[in-house]
């Protein structure tokens, strides 16, 4: 089996949904999986499994993968964040620790 990844920037701008969407959707075909950064050089950013729940949603046929920082999370908190994008149809993600 052949995995594919693209890394898409993360979500900065609310107002921006729709194009967001658009850009994924321009991606899904040559791709296997789709990985969501979370906050990116420490700027504020939509939470990555939040939006990978939106494009689970609006693209079921690509599997997303989330990034997490756990230094922004306790263990409670990590754990539920994960509950939530299982319950969503998130079920990738990338724990990251900040140095």
């Amino acid at each position: 089996m052949v995995v594919i990844i693209a890394e898409l920037p993360p979500l900065r701008r609310i107002d921006n949904v729709s194009n967001y969407l658009n850009m994924v959707g321009g991606v899904i075909d040559y791709v296997t999986h789709v990985d969501i950064p979370d906050s990116t050089f420490a700027n504020p950013s939509a939470n990555a499994i939040l939006i990978g729940a939106l494009i689970r949603r609006n693209f079921s046929n690509v599997e997303v993968i989330a990034n997490v920082r756990v230094a922004d999370h306790n263990k409670v908190g990590l754990t539920s964040l994960i509950m939530g994008g299982l319950a969503n149809g998130v079920r990738n993600y990338l724990l990251m620790r900040a140095t």
